[in-house]
């Protein structure tokens, strides 16, 4: 490049010489229409130099070129850092017979809501929380119920008092009884009141077994206010996180939505972080190509360079009319911490080896 514009800077300079000389011939000939040709001449040929600069920086020479190419590291890094884009919607592999989009979702979720319609006095939890099963993730206003299961205890033990009196009388109804029996067996008796004996024994054992059934019911009630008061404690059906809070202290909650806009039908959401799975609709016109236990890839787009194995575990033996999909349950092989419910991914079908 440096001989190149050392050549033509000696051929300008050779030029500018010949034109000067020109330049004072003409001058002394008169002649200024030549004086400007030769000026425009100059002009032109100045130009050339940094034309043919420009010319060659921005477009290298094909030897240039060459150089730059036979080397197969270079080959690699030009490749790497101008790839090629893949058509949205095909496989990046010819091991990919097919590739779609789904999204995460758990298999067991629920809304967790109350038997009763109630006052809610507390909750327990919060947004990201992890329960275990049988966790007590909110509390009802309670009031009435403790206090129907203590009149339902008092009674309860009303009933078995009752039932200890029947006794004592009944022993000493006996008493009287197997006195009797010897009195008369003496002679210092007669048989009237051994009869009026057996009677009075035999309507204290009725009386027992009518108080001994109050007591059993008593006893019932007893349970049954208690499971009341155990219903006012909301607890979690399962093991999971809790994703979303729906009522708060204070507010009315009813297990069905009778009461009005005011009133909460559940307190909140649980999901089991370990039943996570992919749900994807699939074309029917490409269903042929999925199979159960088929072999796949999941891409989640917010992690991109993440590729996580998994497998088809189900084929919903239905399709949707107004979409013409089918439905395809995936299931991870391996949990990764970053996937949550309902994010997106990238699934990519395997071909069968």
């Amino acid at each position: 490049m440096k001989n190149v514009n050392s050549q033509h800077r000696d051929e300008l300079l050779s030029i500018l010489n010949k034109q000067s000389n020109d330049i004072v011939s003409v001058k002394t000939t008169g002649n200024k229409k030549n004086v400007v040709l030769i000026l425009c001449s100059v002009i032109i040929v100045a130009s050339i130099p940094y034309a043919l600069a420009v010319f060659t920086k921005n477009f290298p020479s094909t030897k240039a070129t060459t150089k730059i190419i036979s080397n197969e590291s270079d080959i690699q890094k030009v490749n790497r850092s101008e790839p090629t884009l893949q058509e949205a919607g095909q496989p990046e592999d010819k091991k990919f017979v097919l590739s779609a989009s789904g999204y995460v979702v758990p298999r067991l979720k629920a809304t967790v809501s109350s038997k009763v319609t109630g006052r809610i006095k507390q909750v327990l939890v919060d947004e990201g929380e992890f329960v275990e099963a049988n966790d007590v993730v909110a509390i009802l206003d309670d009031t009435n119920v403790v206090g129907e299961l203590r009149v339902a205890i008092m009674e309860h033990q009303a009933a078995l008092a009752r039932v200890q009196e029947v006794k004592a009388l009944m022993l000493q109804s006996d008493l009287a009884l197997q006195r009797t029996k010897k009195l008369l067996s003496e002679g210092f008796s007669n048989q009237a009141n051994l009869e009026v004996d057996e009677a009075n024994y035999s309507l204290l054992t009725a009386q027992l077994a009518t108080r001994q059934a109050e007591a059993k019911r008593a006893e019932s009630i007893v349970d049954v206010h208690q499971r009341r008061l155990n219903d006012l404690r909301i607890k979690a059906p399962f093991s999971g996180v809790v994703v979303n809070i729906n009522a708060h202290q204070g507010e009315m909650i009813s297990p069905n939505s009778a009461g009005g806009g005011f009133t909460r039908t559940g307190i909140c959401s649980i999901m089991d972080m370990s039943s996570l799975e992919v749900e994807v609709d699939i074309s029917e016109l490409q269903i042929d190509k999925v199979y159960p236990k088929q072999e796949v890839i999941v891409i989640p787009d917010a992690y991109q360079s993440i590729e996580i194995p998994a497998h088809v575990l189900a084929i919903v033996p239905t399709a949707d009319r107004q979409k013409a999909t089918v439905k395809v349950r995936v299931k991870f092989d391996e949990l990764v911490p970053k996937i949550i419910p309902e994010m997106s991914v990238r699934v990519r079908f395997l071909k069968e080896i």
